[in-house]
């Protein structure tokens, strides 16, 4: 654009003295003509400019039109719509599962327990099969057999809005969304969003270090992430994105608390610092937690180990270190680095 406006303002220059010198027009009706054709130019300039970001914010718009209309597929599966979450236990029973157009088990025949108020470390090997449990338990899949309970109900005949209810997990992938900071906590609209949940993320926010974070935004907690939809945005570093996704689960206040690596992005300290404090908030509830380093197991109440797609080891520390299985090779091998 700007080459050619150049040879439009010279050729035109050129024009215009032309006529100048050959006494067609005056020079008051140059100063006239040439100055005209500037302000068309830069007019041209402006349009170009201006349906240059039209085009960009419907791009932008059609991915918040594209994520309103999801359809919430499988959200009123289950005929129950109340349980009782006074207790929670939950309960795998021969569990087998493989992923949709595979051929091969992620698990096999797993069965286990996790007992009312009972905090419990599923560890294992990468491709283990961990996180493909917590999928399950989130109703993200069904077993391929087997079933899965709550309190003694297949989580299958619970409604689904129902049961996300009694859930507050937190993913290694978790994702935020180009929303207000407040919104993607409360995952309500800001003017939806309650004292009560504004309290609870203050909470929070003091528990996981990021108030003084908070503090220092534009807007605070209503602060956008990401510059899809604001210039006054900020883009969270993965540590810090982790804390808000943290932040998600406890002012979400399930009972049933999962968290599946969600702490890999911070440093060993910080994530013994966050643990001691998700542990503080949900202690005397049922609770799961994967985590790749296993010094964060002497939280836990009891351990689960699961290898080659199933649950081989299951005990506190002191009897799976004195079992001699795979449990104790992999705390030894990791003790070794921090010598």
């Amino acid at each position: 654009m700007n080459v050619f406006s150049n040879f439009s303002i010279l050729g035109s220059l050129f024009f215009l003295v032309v006529k100048l010198i050959e006494k067609v027009i005056s020079l008051a009706d140059f100063t006239l003509y040439f100055n005209s054709l500037i302000s068309l130019i830069n007019a041209s300039k402006e349009i170009q400019k201006n349906y240059a970001q039209v085009i960009a914010f419907n791009a932008q718009l059609q991915s918040l039109f594209d994520f309103l209309n999801q359809k919430e597929e499988n959200f009123d599966v289950g005929k129950i719509k109340k349980i009782d979450t006074e207790k929670i236990t939950i309960k795998f029973d021969n569990v087998s599962f493989k992923y949709p157009k595979s051929n091969e088990n992620i698990l096999e025949n797993c069965s286990f327990e996790i007992r009312n108020g009972e905090t419990v470390a599923l560890v294992g090997k990468n491709g283990a099969g961990k996180s493909t449990i917590v999928k399950l338990l989130c109703k993200f899949y069904k077993p391929t057999s087997g079933n899965i309970y709550i309190n003694g109900v297949n989580i299958n005949d619970i409604d689904t809005k129902t049961y996300y209810k009694i859930l507050s997990p937190t993913f290694q992938d978790f994702r935020l969304f180009p929303f207000r900071i407040s919104e993607n906590i409360s995952a309500n609209l800001l003017g939806e969003i309650t004292n009560y949940q504004r309290e609870k993320m203050d909470e929070s926010f003091y528990l996981l270090n990021l108030k003084s974070w908070i503090d220092k935004l534009v807007n605070k907690e209503d602060t956008f992430l990401t510059f899809l939809f604001s210039k006054n945005s900020v883009e969270p570093s993965g540590g810090i994105g982790q804390k808000l996704a943290l932040s998600r689960s406890m002012v979400h206040e399930g009972k049933f608390f999962i968290m599946d690596e969600p702490t890999s992005a911070l440093d060993p300290r910080s994530e013994q610092e966050i643990f001691e404090k998700m542990l503080d908030i949900s202690k005397g509830q049922t609770s799961l937690f994967i985590s790749h380093r296993l010094s964060s197991t002497k939280y836990a109440d009891r351990i689960i180990v699961c290898d080659n797609k199933k649950i081989t080891e299951n005990g506190d520390h002191e009897k799976l270190m004195k079992d001699d299985g795979l449990y104790k090779k992999m705390y030894l091998s990791q003790a070794k680095l921090y010598e």
